[in-house]
């Protein structure tokens, strides 16, 4: 089978790569093709970046002279500089610091923007804290987003990442970021059979509750509880 002629009745057969046709694909196929393309491409991600982190850490010589993994990189893959140097960055902190964040990108529980989000993000949470605190915050930061990837995207993971600098280090918030942070509050008023909402948040912490909510009414939807008048009728 090719993606030439993939129909909707299975999955994608990866061995057939040769001489496909995308436009041959039935449209209604493309939302599914889409996210089963992307999950195969996500453990070739995982393992690439983690190979790519070894390597950087490793003092094995390297082909034809080269003496820069990133002038390799860019030589023989034939990728860009910035690229180069994100596969080094991204695969020496999953390799070194990160280690349940890897093996839930290389086992498919997390995608590479979530482990990225993840672990840039715990690193500057815990990036001012004295070094004998550092190695229980990372882990205990690292451990939180995890549990939230089931749920959050990467944009709302940096978001929630940002919140982990307060209760990680306090101390090394600026005074604007604190006085945004403590500002936050949110008031629940009963009113009849419902409850008004009132208050304030940060963008940050905005998305983060949006996303919950959207996530409640998709359940909704699918299950056939939302209420006829509250469904959108352009779905």
């Amino acid at each position: 089978m090719t993606l030439g002629t993939l129909t909707c009745s299975g999955p994608l057969d990866t061995t057939s790569t040769i001489g496909v046709v995308f436009d041959a694909l039935p449209e209604g196929c493309l939302p599914e093709t889409v996210l089963e393309l992307a999950r195969i491409a996500e453990p070739v991600g995982a393992c690439t970046t983690a190979v790519v982190g070894r390597l950087a850490a490793s003092s094995a010589p390297l082909p034809d002279g080269f003496v820069s993994v990133s002038r390799f990189l860019q030589a023989r893959a034939r990728v860009s500089s910035g690229t180069a140097g994100r596969w080094m960055a991204a695969g020496r902190a999953l390799t070194e610091d990160f280690e349940e964040t890897q093996a839930a990108w290389l086992t498919g529980a997390v995608t590479g923007d979530q482990a990225r989000a993840i672990s840039e993000g715990v690193a500057v949470a815990v990036r001012s804290l004295p070094s004998g605190a550092k190695e229980a915050c990372r882990a205990e930061g690292e451990a939180f987003l995890l549990d939230l990837a089931e749920h959050l995207g990467p944009d709302e993971l940096r978001a929630a990442a940002k919140h982990l600098r307060f209760v990680l280090d306090p101390d090394g918030a600026d005074a604007d970021e604190i006085e945004a942070h403590t500002a936050q509050q949110l008031l629940f008023t009963r009113v009849g059979d419902g409850v008004e909402v009132c208050g304030f948040l940060t963008a940050e912490a905005t998305a983060l509750i949006q996303t919950a909510l959207d996530q409640v009414v998709d359940g909704w939807y699918r299950r056939g509880e939302l209420p006829e008048e509250d469904r959108d009728p352009e779905g």
